[in-house]
């Protein structure tokens, strides 16, 4: 790795009871590292919370004022990390979310997670997607850097 080519180090934390799929953690940190990568200039941290429905409803209780589960909440930070590391902030995934959708569209519970996890990622780098056009966009670069990243079935989480 060249110093212009800096990590993001993501601290992946599970919610109560949750227990992720083998190897997803990996793949979570490895998606976010390498579309981090291709955005950002300097060294950067943030954590990424595998929750389940209850504590993404109640993350989404306090924070959005919505009283239900939902897929990806993103918390900004922009403080440094301590050591000398931007802290993006934080990124909770519904991982009962990504499985129950997974189960529906016949995919992978990780893909589901890791498109989640990526939204966060690029909401905490500035993107919105508050209207149709906005939000189309970011779905397209969404798909665009989980191919770049090598994951073929990125069309089908759209």
């Amino acid at each position: 790795m060249s110093g212009r080519d800096p990590p993001l180090r993501v601290a992946v934390l599970t919610g109560a009871a949750m227990v992720p799929e083998p190897g997803l953690e990996d793949l979570l940190a490895g998606l976010l590292d390498f579309a981090y990568r291709r955005e950002a200039g300097r060294p950067a941290s943030l954590d990424l919370l595998l929750a389940g429905d209850s504590e993404m409803a109640g993350l989404n209780r306090r924070h959005l004022g919505v009283d239900s589960p939902t897929d990806v909440i993103a918390f900004e930070d922009g403080e440094e990390d301590g050591e000398g590391r931007l802290r993006l902030g934080d990124i909770a995934v519904g991982l009962e979310t990504a499985r129950r959708t997974a189960a529906q569209r016949g995919g992978d519970p990780g893909l589901e997670a890791a498109f989640y996890a990526l939204h966060g990622l690029l909401h905490l780098l500035g993107r919105r997607d508050g209207g149709a056009a906005e939000r189309a966009a970011m779905l397209g670069e969404q798909a665009r850097l989980m191919r770049e990243y090598g994951i073929e079935a990125a069309a089908e989480l759209l």
